[in-house]
């Protein structure tokens, strides 16, 4: 990316250096572009499915993602004996089944997005995000104005 055009607003700040480092800036780059295709959606919007019988949806994404990230950081890599967040014997696939269009699911999903690793916000640095804030409510950070 060089910084012009639709591409900067996932630019890294300057040089990364450090494998750690440049982990974190692709991590805060995905977790940025999904923030962004969720923002101005409503719970139903957020929830509705692709195609059918597909059950995946945006607010899947998010409910999928906050597991996975939970999984790696977490259980992996700071190996903490924690249960999976949407993990069910009665209910294939739960974390995109359940992701129903509630906005009370919605914020439950957003508020375990913002608890899942090292950065606990999705965007940039010096942005603190309201854990109870849904995605679909949030303002895009400065840095995405065009």
């Amino acid at each position: 990316m060089d910084g012009s055009g639709a591409g900067s607003r996932f630019a890294a700040e300057g040089e990364l250096e450090g494998e750690r480092v440049t982990l974190l800036e692709y991590l805060r780059a995905y977790r940025l572009a999904l923030e962004l295709k969720c923002a101005g959606l409503d719970a139903e919007q957020l929830a509705r499915r692709s195609v059918p019988p597909s059950t995946m949806s945006l607010l899947g994404l998010v409910r999928h993602m906050a597991d996975v990230e939970r999984n790696w950081f977490r259980r992996v890599m700071a190996q903490a004996d924690e249960p999976p967040l949407y993990w069910s014997d009665d209910v294939e696939d739960a974390d995109w089944a359940g992701a129903v269009a509630d906005p009370a699911v919605v914020a439950d999903a957003w508020r375990a997005g913002t608890r899942r690793s090292p950065s606990r916000s999705s965007s940039s640095p010096g942005r603190q995000t309201s854990p109870s804030a849904p995605p679909c409510k949030m303002a895009p950070p400065p840095r995405c104005a065009r």
